[in-house]
């Protein structure tokens, strides 16, 4: 990775002296964004698959109750 040098200046008294500051990328973040939206993403795909799941059951369950009225 590069890092940038950007220079900060800072007056004191009727001086100006400039100091080197590095600007490191902001990579870890962009990693860590990445992953917490594919983690949500894996989340809200497997609620999706266990809700279908948990309807078909009911629904296979209670089936044979529909010709009685009692559904």
């Amino acid at each position: 990775m590069e890092d940038k040098m950007i220079f900060s200046e800072t007056t004191t008294s009727s001086e100006k002296k400039t100091y080197p500051v590095k600007k490191k990328k902001t990579n870890a973040f962009s990693i860590v964004s990445l992953v917490l939206g594919m983690v949500t993403l894996v989340v809200a795909a497997l609620y999706l698959v266990y809700r279908f799941l948990s309807d078909r059951a009911y629904h296979e369950k209670w089936k044979d109750y529909d010709d009685c009225g009692l559904a």
